[in-house]
């Protein structure tokens, strides 16, 4: 008797499977479910269908031709590869249970001239996640529901018209270095360190001028909240002074 398999498992083993092992046919992947979760072909075959489906109506996966048994071959988009860029650097690869090595092999594959700065981008993903907390419960629901948070608004602002390029991946990865850099300003005691040890990583010229210029963005951004407090401190001063009893 198969086993039942929660959607978000094999949503998230869908997108494995792709990023390592794409493009794929639905009758692979149908392999995949059945040889990981212990699922019935009877199960596994329409469970990937409808997966696919969704996926396809958010511009997620796309459709590269079929094999020698005729069934259809998909793989995913950068819009898909955007969005788990943006998804493991907000949230942290270890909360997702979904680390850069996976993604590589789908960077190489679809936007092989952005192998490189995903490497140093993936070093950055990695050390900054020893500094994230450890979350409890499922990562695997999670990885979906963090997915489909950044998937949905992306398809209602755009209703399907836009078509992602590696242009958009390589703005992802810059996004995300800036999500990273905005996510330890949140650290406590580990701040310095945390930023101290990104910016001794071995990385390449060009990657670590992105790196800089985000976290110049963040001192500039300081500097402003510095400026606006103490213009509050002077004027609360101010009222304390004037209408003293």
């Amino acid at each position: 008797m198969g086993r039942r398999v929660p959607t978000a498992h094999k949503y998230y083993s869908m997108f494995k499977f792709l990023c390592e092992n794409g493009p794929a046919s639905l009758s692979e992947i149908t392999d995949h479910l059945i040889s990981e979760y212990g699922m019935r072909y009877s199960t596994a075959r329409p469970a990937v269908t409808r997966l696919y489906r969704m996926l396809s109506e958010y511009g997620l996966v796309s459709d590269v031709g079929t094999d020698k048994r005729g069934s259809r071959v998909i793989d995913l988009t950068p819009k898909a590869l955007s969005i788990l860029i943006m998804m493991i650097a907000s949230y942290g690869a270890s909360y997702l249970s979904f680390h850069p090595k996976i993604i590589r092999p789908a960077v190489k594959r679809l936007c092989p001239r952005l192998l490189e700065k995903f490497d140093d981008f993936a070093k950055v993903v990695e050390e900054a996640d020893k500094y994230g907390e450890k979350e409890k419960g499922d990562p695997y629901r999670r990885f979906v529901s963090e997915f489909f948070g950044y998937a949905a608004p992306l398809e209602e602002e755009f209703s399907g018209k836009k078509e992602y390029t590696c242009e958009d991946v390589n703005q992802a990865i810059d996004a995300g270095v800036e999500a990273i850099i905005s996510t330890l300003d949140d650290l406590e005691k580990d701040f310095e360190k945390a930023m101290a040890s990104i910016l001794m990583l071995d990385l390449k010229k060009e990657f670590k001028e992105v790196l800089l210029q985000k976290i110049s963005n963040l001192l500039r951004e300081k500097k402003r909240e510095v400026r606006k407090l103490r213009r509050k401190i002077r004027v609360l001063e101010k009222l304390i002074e004037d209408f003293k009893v």
